[in-house]
């Protein structure tokens, strides 16, 4: 999956909050909003109850800003994170059992292979969520920049 580096962001924002908590919480919300807006989707696109007889399990997918920095320094911007045992248990069975199982076969059949609906999802949408936060990244720059000026 392809990186894009935004630098400054973090001071952006530091400086934003100084100024006007309000538009910078405004500005993280415009770069949170593709994350929250995919995370809906992979909410949608799971079926409550994969194949007759299973439990309904609860999915999750919620969109985080920043998150721990990594060995390089370099933090995610925003991430998409999955939980439920229903994202396990239906998109990645066949990675977690042997193949060939009732339960893979099946589901197998009716969603095809492995990882059915979380990477399909995401991967069809990263090319926008990466243009979109870079983009309210530059919006949060330049809305700094605006009220420094009127300082």
């Amino acid at each position: 999956m392809a990186e894009v580096r935004v630098e400054g962001v973090r001071e952006t924002m530091k400086a934003l909050r100084s100024l006007d908590a309000q538009v910078a919480r405004e500005s993280l919300k415009a770069i949170k909003a593709p994350a929250v807006a995919t995370a809906a989707q992979l909410r949608s696109v799971a079926p409550a109850q994969p194949l007759s007889g299973m439990p309904s399990y609860p999915v999750k997918a919620t969109a985080n800003y920043g998150g721990r920095a990594r060995a390089s320094g370099d933090r995610n911007l925003v991430k998409i994170r999955l939980t439920g045992g229903g994202w396990t248990v239906a998109s990645d069975m066949a990675r977690e059992s042997a193949p060939g199982e009732s339960m893979t076969r099946n589901l197998t059949a009716k969603y095809g292979q492995a990882s059915r609906w979380a990477w399909p999802t995401v991967e069809q949408r990263v090319a926008s969520i990466q243009r979109a936060v870079v983009q309210a990244c530059k919006d949060a720059e330049q809305t700094l920049n605006r009220l420094l000026r009127e300082r």
